[in-house]
């Protein structure tokens, strides 16, 4: 196997978002399966355009991470869920064009408000609500066919677009597309043959990093300053360009699971509760369940074991230091460093000197591995300053999402709001 798996990539989009919440599984997947087919029936668009649709319609609700936008998300509502549609524009506006990242923030806005966007991001962005509300019909609202189009039918021209409402029955004929929503095996090839290039594989799997970390400001530059700590380590002691490059994809991909804590225990300050401290823990079993099979086995050990500790005292798995490779205890001691050097919601960020206290008995007590902590030690003001260099565009990205998520949301608000007096549902 690769490092990591093209091939698998979209497999791993699919798993994170899918821990979001359990009422939206494979709803993603879903979405882009229903446009697809709607796109073939339609035929305007070429294959390499229709295949970047499929691609954006799987991270069209990677903003949901809130579960009191779920709730809203799960059934026809349209005006409350903006936050969710922001949130997944501002995350893939970075990766995608504007245009296309568009189709996205306004995939529940009303058919019959005038929104001053292009006819292509109206027309496609439509095709996408009307995917997304039939599979809510299919699996949350559990209807039949029958009630699903006498609904669409119902409020096309208001709130659904005549043209996207008749090109669905037109695909249904065509594809027999709601009965194959209810064929696991179907929907679980699907998109098995998309191979993406090395740099939409990047991009994607850190549209998925800046979805998890992003949701707090404490937490915006945790998995980046991490791997950045990691590879300084690395670079230090003279590992080879493989090893590195696994270290690399091992941290990037460390707290995917994150995406199913719930704030309150990230934000928390002071300790956890032991309740709180099991879920808590979750995260690394998830990102395991995300990754793998997608990457070197190498990868998920890394990605998994950075809460081991090499008296064994450590989880998931409790294993002790016979099993811990370099690799694995350079991104333990590296999320350590990271959190002890980062501003949390409830302590600054600390001293060298206390930094190393704390590290320093970790080591002794076999925590952490002692020849690492040293090494971190010894190159501390060095390793910090690059580390700084690298994730400041990262705090700076983020902060930029926070002041255009306002502006975005006041705007779509307005809109929604005065579509709301025109429609009546």
């Amino acid at each position: 196997m690769e490092v990591l798996d093209r091939r698998k990539v979209i497999t791993m989009i699919r798993r994170t978002l899918n821990f979001v919440d359990s009422r939206l599984v494979d709803h993603s997947t879903k979405v882009a399966f229903v446009l697809h087919d709607m796109l073939q029936t339609e035929g305007e668009l070429s294959e390499e355009e229709q295949r970047k649709l499929r691609i954006l319609a799987l991270f069209h609700d990677v903003g949901a991470y809130r579960s009191e936008e779920i709730d809203k998300i799960v059934h026809f509502e349209t005006k409350n869920v903006w936050a969710h549609s922001v949130n997944s524009y501002l995350f893939v506006s970075n990766f995608f064009s504007d245009e296309l990242a568009k189709i996205v923030l306004y995939h529940h806005a009303y058919y019959n408000i005038d929104w001053h966007e292009s006819d292509y991001v109206m027309q496609y962005s439509q095709l996408m609500h009307i995917a997304d509300r039939i599979c809510i019909w299919h699996d949350e609202i559990k209807g039949t066919k029958e009630s699903l189009l006498e609904s669409l039918s119902k409020f096309s021209g208001t709130t659904f677009s005549p043209y996207g409402v008749e090109l669905f029955k037109r695909a249904d004929k065509l594809y027999g597309t709601w009965e194959k929503l209810s064929d696991k095996n179907i929907l679980d090839s699907f998109l098995q043959d998309e191979v993406l290039s090395s740099e939409e594989a990047e991009e994607y799997i850190y549209i998925l990093v800046d979805s998890i970390d992003f949701r707090s400001r404490t937490t915006a530059i945790h998995t980046r300053s991490v791997m950045e700590i990691a590879l300084e380590i690395a670079n230090i002691m003279n590992l080879s360009n493989d090893t590195k490059k696994k270290i690399y994809y091992g941290a990037l991909m460390h707290d995917l699971g994150k995406i199913a804590t719930p704030l309150s225990i990230l934000e928390k300050p002071g300790r956890l509760t032991d309740e709180e401290m099991e879920i808590m823990r979750q995260h690394v079993i998830l990102s395991g369940k995300i990754i793998e099979g997608c990457v070197d086995d190498e990868i998920v050990k890394i990605a998994v074991r950075h809460h081991e500790k090499l008296n064994g005292k450590g989880y998931p798995l409790g294993i002790g230091e016979e099993s811990l490779t370099v690799p694995e205890r350079i991104l333990a001691v590296a999320d350590v460093l990271s959190a002890l050097c980062m501003s949390r919601s409830y302590k600054e960020a600390y001293s060298k000197e206390r930094t190393f206290g704390i590290l320093k008995s970790m080591a002794e007590s076999k925590d952490l591995d002692k020849d690492i902590v040293n090494i971190a030690f010894d190159n501390f003001e060095n390793i910090i300053k690059k580390v700084a260099l690298r994730v400041t565009p990262v705090q700076e990205k983020y902060e930029n999402m926070q002041e255009r998520f306002k502006a975005i949301m006041t705007q779509c608000m307005q809109k929604a709001n005065q579509g709301s007096l025109l429609t009546n549902q």
